[in-house]
């Protein structure tokens, strides 16, 4: 009797320990598959953050070159006014024609923000965790978008103000400048009046309204690279 006991417990026993072995290693299998898949998480995490690193690393650089590009664009169209009034005359033509080109061959890009906006539809909790760079990423596109009203601003002026400008006192446009390598216009068929230009009251309004437009874009674009540099700060904080 005593060794019939003996195997009904130690079958119970075995049993038991099966029981405990497999439970055991579907708890280790758990914990390995939450490990795994966390692992590749925060892998996928640190490359976006790279990503977007790499991305507002780019668009510093582009917004700094538009900030270089601007001063001499705002330099020309200052000295082009100066050299404005009723008494202007066309013997400095070249000059003249050097600083409308410089003035009015004005063209920039906004820098790319796709990863960017791969994060604000995704999300990352290692930057979630950081409300102030949160606050900073959500806000950029906005500013982005101020940028590219002010450029719209500048193309009208050239494109549309300008040109009603220079037809109301009887210059045929833009399209009729001489050929400089700043405008890069084929020459025209009969010769521009830039006396008329130079003394006109409404083309020194038109080009005044765009020195104060490429000034408003110039402390738009410095306030975005302030903005850029405290992000890419951040962004590093949150790499390490």
């Amino acid at each position: 009797m005593s060794s019939v006991m003996d195997r009904i417990g130690k079958s119970w026993r075995n049993a038991a320990r099966d029981v405990v072995l497999i439970v055991a290693s579907i708890l280790i299998a758990f914990a390995l598959d939450a490990w795994w898949d966390d692992l590749k998480e925060r892998q996928a995490q640190s490359e976006q953050i790279e990503t977007l690193l790499s991305e507002f690393e780019t668009a510093r650089e582009t917004l700094v070159s538009l900030s270089d590009y601007l001063r001499g664009t705002i330099q020309a169209t200052n000295e082009l006014l100066t050299m404005m009034g009723p008494e202007a005359t066309a013997s400095n033509s070249e000059t003249i024609f050097a600083l409308l080109g410089r003035s009015l061959n004005f063209g920039a890009s906004i820098p790319d923000h796709t990863a960017l906006a791969s994060f604000l539809a995704t999300g990352n909790s290692r930057i979630e965790e950081r409300a102030s760079l949160l606050g900073i990423l959500a806000t950029w596109p906005a500013l982005l978008e101020d940028l590219e009203t002010d450029l719209a601003h500048l193309e009208r002026n050239r494109d549309v103000d300008l040109q009603a400008a220079l037809v109301q006192i009887g210059v045929a446009g833009i399209a009729a400048t001489p050929s400089v390598q700043a405008l890069g216009l084929p020459p025209p068929s009969f010769p521009f009046e830039v006396n008329k230009m130079m003394r006109s009251v409404t083309v020194y309004a038109t080009l005044s309204y765009r020195a104060l437009r490429l000034k408003v874009l110039s402390l738009n674009v410095e306030a975005a690279i302030e903005r850029v540099d405290l992000i890419i700060e951040e962004l590093a904080r949150v790499s390490d």
